[in-house]
């Protein structure tokens, strides 16, 4: 599944944390929606690779942090099988992985 290209505000996602002016992106036609989840910012546009696992996640005896930890390690497993280095940043813990080749896949679970 392919986006438009849309940035979704979780809770804390706020406008003012753009770089540009809100109505910059709307004049090139890049949507912004409030979006009933948790986090900050999300962009989806064309070319992202969008998956949506379901997952009971007690029946695997995982909980939402543990389960992202698995989505990170193989996303960095599928980066290293196509020659891309990668790695999780382990300065802070935000469901992202981020790729050597300034590929950028971004882990959003929605529990």
């Amino acid at each position: 599944m392919q986006h438009a290209s849309v940035y979704t505000l979780g809770k804390r996602g706020q406008t003012a944390h753009f770089k540009v002016p809100k109505a910059s992106l709307e004049q090139q036609g890049i949507d912004i929606h409030n979006a009933g989840r948790g986090g900050e910012t999300t962009y989806h546009g064309p070319g992202q690779m969008v998956l949506y696992p379901i997952v009971n996640l007690r029946r695997l005896g995982l909980g939402a942090r543990a389960y992202v930890e698995t989505l990170e390690e193989c996303m960095v497993g599928a980066c290293g099988h196509y020659g891309i280095q990668a790695r999780v940043r382990a300065q802070h813990w935000q469901m992202k992985t981020l790729c050597s080749c300034h590929m950028h896949t971004c882990i959003d679970a929605h529990i």
